[in-house]
């Protein structure tokens, strides 16, 4: 793809609205979580640092299975 690709499109701003509708809902299911968070004195930092952890020790075995299935199939 190269700058000549790109095209610009208006933006219905009405979709976009419901497409982001559960990201409001998913930050309200988790105000108690982050009162909770606030209240034990642990920073922003931290708890981004936790979720990177996590999401990475998630991804990490998941990541080595598709790659030995990738592996399988071009051989």
């Amino acid at each position: 793809m190269t700058a000549d690709d790109l095209q610009l499109h208006d933006a219905d701003l009405g979709q976009i609205a419901n497409d982001m509708a559960w990201f409001g809902e998913l930050y309200a299911f988790f105000a108690p979580v982050r009162a909770e968070i606030i209240g034990r004195g642990i920073g922003e930092e931290e708890v981004n640092a936790d979720i990177d952890t996590a999401v990475r020790a998630v991804r990490e075995p998941r990541s080595h299975s598709i790659v030995a299935d990738d592996e399988d199939c071009s051989g």
